[in-house]
């Protein structure tokens, strides 16, 4: 039973996720009709996946597998991002940058405690006319110490490929982010 209700919700999530991409122009239908058959395009291609991990260490790896999971991550290409100051304390901030997003494309920004999969800090940015992001991030006035991962996911990539799997062009779920570890120490 309970198994069913699971399919059941992933089922509407699904459906959802494509209603709102027709919703928002995400998917254009363009009918071409010849005597014998009618055939539907959609303005959303199929991504085959480009695997790869690029100078990130294991321990960012690791907790990537702790947010999202294993399989995402092995099927992601990820990225460094790099901070200013590894080690910062609370109420300060640290200047974040990574490469490799689309140009001019919505990023979403989060810190996560890995070991509590809490977030701390969660925002939407968008990267350049070169794929480049750039920002800061004030640490939490409360925040304990502890290791963080400080996560940026480029939105239009992950979308794209929530739309294809919604469309059935593809089963995998991956994307491009870039991740780093930092320290909120005393």
């Amino acid at each position: 039973m309970h198994f069913f209700l699971l399919i059941l919700i992933v089922l509407v999530g699904i459906a959802g996720v494509g209603y709102f991409a027709f919703k928002e122009g995400e998917i254009k239908n363009n009918y071409k009709t010849n005597q014998k058959t009618q055939t539907t395009s959609s303005s959303i291609s199929p991504v085959q996946p480009e695997i790869s991990i690029f100078d990130v260490s294991a321990q960012v790896i690791e907790d990537l597998k702790k947010v999202y999971s294993p399989e995402f991550t092995s099927d992601s290409t990820i990225r460094a991002l790099t901070v200013n100051n590894e080690t910062p304390k609370p109420s300060e901030k640290i200047h974040y940058s990574g490469s490799g997003f689309k140009p001019n494309s919505k990023v979403q920004i989060h810190s996560v405690i890995p070991e509590e999969m809490k977030v701390e800090e969660d925002f939407i940015t968008q990267s350049d006319k070169d794929g480049n992001v750039e920002g800061d991030v004030t640490i939490n006035s409360a925040a304990k110490p502890g290791r963080r991962l400080l996560v940026a996911t480029d939105y239009g990539d992950m979308k794209n490929v929530l739309l294809n799997f919604a469309l059935g062009k593809s089963t995998a779920l991956h994307w491009f982010l870039c991740a780093v570890n930092f320290y909120v120490r005393e």
